[in-house]
């Protein structure tokens, strides 16, 4: 990894911190990842279908499932300017959280926000942020999602944990199934 841009270089703790997040970014939200999407998919046939016959669909149904139920729903920022959000003053410097989880299912920006629609427009998406602090990994962790997802498609699983009933870890800020069941 290198440690130093424009001669700024990262200090141990930043180093030890970004090995964390990698960490946690680049494996645990794509293996909760997958089963969020498993859970979204399952009750849509036509779906498994779609993702056991072409690749080319798949994309956008995984993405579409990823926006409805992301592993990640917090992102944490600091503030860089002066602002006020519904009354609330924002100060340069003050941390805020933005919420991923809200934002992907916001009414005023996606029709039927609360359902499986895949086709959506992709800009609109923010389940792996967006700018210059997007998710660096977020075209591997689709093309994992997607190879996997369509791999157990080809083998006609059948996910057996109903959606209604998942137990989702306990984590600040993440949406982590405890268990998928699923059936070969």
């Amino acid at each position: 990894m290198k440690t130093d841009y424009q001669g700024e270089v990262m200090t141990d703790d930043q180093v030890i911190d970004t090995c964390i997040l990698l960490y946690a970014d680049g494996i645990e939200n794509v293996h909760y990842g997958i089963g969020n999407v498993l859970i979204e998919i399952a009750p849509y046939e036509e779906y498994l279908l779609q993702l056991a016959s072409s690749l080319s669909d798949a994309g956008s149904i995984i993405t579409e499932a990823l926006r409805l139920n992301s592993p990640a729903q917090l992102i944490p920022r600091i503030a860089r300017d002066e602002s006020s959000i519904h009354g609330v003053n924002i100060s340069p410097g003050m941390p805020v959280y933005l919420s991923l989880g809200s934002a992907n299912r916001d009414e005023a920006v996606f029709d039927q926000a609360d359902y499986l629609v895949p086709g959506r427009e992709g800009s609109k998406i923010l389940t792996f942020g967006i700018g210059r602090h997007a998710c660096i990994g977020a075209s591997l962790a689709t093309l994992q999602t997607t190879s996997l997802c369509t791999s157990l498609a080809k083998h006609k699983i059948s996910v057996t944990t109903n959606r209604e009933n998942v137990e989702y870890i306990p984590r600040f800020g993440h949406r982590w199934p405890k268990r998928v069941e699923i059936k070969f």
